[in-house]
């Protein structure tokens, strides 16, 4: 049961190939959180692995405490990958990120140095600011908060 109705949302932009199917999902930022999952699917999808996006950054957005994943040559974003996500879980989590991110392929190296094909949420690097997102400083600043917009209660 999806605990928050997300269906009132614009979708986000698909960019996708024919073999993009049943891929695993890359997240960076506030999907990294159990807490964040629950109250936005209902569950905790499996965790497959660690992984990094080389050639991606993950940058604040202005104003906003999440951030948003662009290409830059010197960086490696950090993440997990998930898998076992339902369509509707997917079409969800398109809503959650919502405009004005994407949802594309890109290639991710997990944590056995195996490239992977996953898909992720992209952003326009011209929305983003040159600040580096950490999931630390998420956590120990901003996620009781955003646990509460969100619905939930802070750890």
């Amino acid at each position: 049961m999806l605990l928050v109705e997300w269906s009132t949302l614009p979708n986000v932009e698909i960019r996708a190939n024919p073999e993009d199917q049943n891929l695993p999902l890359f997240v960076y930022g506030t999907l990294l959180f159990g807490e964040v999952l629950d109250l936005v699917l209902g569950r905790r999808p499996a965790i497959v692995r660690r992984a990094a996006a080389p050639s991606w950054s993950a940058r604040i957005l202005p104003g906003e405490v999440y951030p948003g994943l662009v290409p830059d040559s010197l960086s490696a974003a950090g993440g997990l990958l998930l898998d076992d996500l339902t369509d509707e879980e997917l079409e969800v989590l398109d809503r959650y990120e919502g405009e004005p991110y994407w949802r594309e392929a890109i290639d991710v190296v997990d944590d056995r140095g195996s490239i992977v094909r996953a898909w992720s949420y992209l952003l326009d690097p011209s929305c983003v600011s040159e600040e580096v997102w950490t999931s630390r400083w998420f956590a120990d600043n901003e996620l009781a908060a955003f646990l509460s917009l969100l619905g939930g209660e802070s750890a």
